[in-house]
């Protein structure tokens, strides 16, 4: 894709609602009355139509700003011709009610996609586009746009109650037949209007878009809101307001300011959604503290100023995790028979550093190759239950979950789990047996193991017991054991009885461990006797 530019002029709608938006071209320029913005570089004017003129293949875009609002009927028309039969890779995107500038990238709109079909089965196909998803509302006539070359005048209206009608004369003229008709009012407004053209470098001269009609015009007259205030560092805070704003006020550093001594910022960026706005600080901002920023003077893109406007924040200053910043303080091996939890392994993740740290720096394994995380801000002194997506918002109301696409498999008697960060470094990790729930009716099934105190040590069986909640398990939560004595007593043997001749039953005074308890090397016998 080719570099946009992302300057955005005012737009021209400080008149009567009648205002539309009309080119055909005539003047032999698409830079000015209306100014096109975009990949300007890539198109020209040729005979009074615009005309994409590049050399190589790629993706080329050009927009409008042309704000629509469903509280008027508005129509859309254009005349579109290809010179070409279109294919999937060689077909144009008409943005009738766009969200954002960059109509390469996610939007909350509709558009019009024009060609794009393999074979000769291209037809004109009204799009509601839901950030990067799609969805089909009409499909005109199989084929229609499928010739050499491909040509259609194009009428796209809309009601006030969000019903759509797509109609089209593919002779290029003004006999207009109905292609279908759709209702959908999720995007009640639109900022922009605009074409997209993907192609191969044999059709990179070969797109041709002319008498473009938006009707009427939506007249903003409220003024901009403050929506939400994110601080990228310790000396950068992202302002977003809900409509794009005036490039003047928005880059005036004095219309800021910050409290807690932070004051005025060093400069203000308009960013290219053209409506947030990247403050640099001269001051740095401190961890865990709350912020107020009070913005003066903000206007939107039709001029509509607003007056003081403020927003919270909070600095969070992300760390890497060393080791044993996280740890790992339940497990649930064998969820079968369930209690009240739901029929699905996972584990719990506790931070008991003083570090704000991104869960995706880490991934989860048992055995194999770490699961990664998704970004999640993990604070200090909080737990969160890993899952496997399926499960993800069972869990979620026991406490807070993320949940990995491949939950890795706990053995029900015995396996390794380990946190892993993304270079490879370990984080933590631990080798558990069943005979660590102490507890042989829990080590069935249904209850998980939880960790007795948070100090450690991680590795040690009597740091573990099964969970003594009635749900079966605490996840997202301090756990049901948390604080108790650890068991650091030895285990004795209560009796011993011969089985026969070769045999002998030890009854221990608490559950053992499996291994040592297997380990002939454990044992003797006076007078000596061969012990296997």
């Amino acid at each position: 894709m080719k570099t946009m530019l992302l300057l955005l002029l005012p737009l021209l709608l400080c008149c009567p609602l009648s205002a539309q938006l009309t080119d055909d071209f005539s003047d032999g320029d698409f830079t000015t009355a209306p100014s096109w913005l975009g990949d300007t570089g890539l198109f020209t004017v040729t005979n009074g139509e615009l005309q994409l003129q590049d050399t190589d293949a790629g993706t080329a875009q050009l927009y409008v700003p042309a704000a629509t609002a469903l509280e008027e009927a508005t129509v859309w028309s254009f005349y579109i011709r290809l010179e070409f039969a279109p294919s999937s890779s060689n077909f144009a995107r008409v943005y009738l009610s766009a969200s954002a500038n960059d109509l390469t990238g996610p939007q909350e709109g509709y558009f019009l996609k024009v060609g794009g079909i393999s074979g000769s089965d291209d037809a004109l196909q009204l799009y509601r586009q839901d950030g990067n998803s799609e969805t089909l509302l009409i499909s005109g006539s199989t084929g229609a746009v499928g010739n050499d070359p491909a040509i259609a005048r194009v009428r796209v209206s809309r009601t006030t109650t969000g019903e759509w009608t797509l109609e089209a004369d593919y002779e290029g003229g003004t006999n207009y037949v109905t292609e279908g008709s759709a209702t959908d009012a999720t995007y009640p407004f639109g900022s922009f209007f605009g074409w997209v053209c993907e192609y191969t470098s044999t059709r990179s001269e070969d797109f041709f878009l002319d008498d473009v009609l938006v009707d009427p015009l939506f007249v903003d007259t409220t003024p901009p809101t403050l929506e939400e205030v994110t601080a990228e560092s310790a000396f950068s805070v992202v302002a977003r307001f809900n409509e794009p704003l005036d490039p003047a006020a928005a880059n005036t550093s004095g219309n800021f300011e910050i409290s807690a001594g932070i004051g005025v910022p060093v400069s203000a960026e308009l960013l290219s959604d053209l409506s947030s706005v990247r403050l640099a600080l001269g001051a740095p901002l401190s961890n865990f503290t709350d912020y107020t920023l009070t913005a003066t003077g903000i206007a939107d893109a039709n001029g509509n100023t607003a007056g003081a406007l403020t927003a919270n924040f909070q600095f969070l200053q992300v760390d890497v995790p060393a080791f044993q910043d996280l740890i790992i303080t339940e497990l649930m091996p064998d969820p079968n028979p369930p209690q009240a939890l739901p029929e699905a392994e996972y584990l719990e993740i506790y931070n008991r550093s003083e570090k704000v740290i991104d869960l995706s720096e880490v991934g989860i394994a048992s055995g194999g190759s770490p699961s990664a995380l998704p970004s999640y801000l993990l604070l200090p002194g909080e737990y969160v239950v890993v899952c496997d997506d399926e499960f993800e918002d069972d869990f979620a109301a026991f406490g807070p979950t993320v949940a990995v696409s491949s939950f890795p498999s706990l053995s029900n008697a015995g396996d390794e789990a380990s946190i892993v960060r993304e270079d490879g470094t370990m984080i933590f990790e631990l080798s558990y047996t069943d005979s660590w729930y102490q507890d042989e009716l829990r080590s069935d099934g249904g209850y998980s193991l939880e960790l007795i105190q948070l100090e450690g040590p991680y590795d040690c069986p009597g740091n573990w017991r099964a969970s003594q909640s009635l749900d079966g398990g605490t996840p997202g939560q301090a756990n049901s054991l948390l604080g108790s004595p650890v068991d650091a007593t030895p285990p004795g043997v209560l009796r011993a009885a011969p089985e026969s001749e070769t045999e002998i039953r030890l009854t221990f005074s608490e559950v053992m461990d499996e291994a040592s308890a297997a380990d002939p090397g454990n044992y003797e016998l006076s007078p000596a006797v061969s012990i296997e």
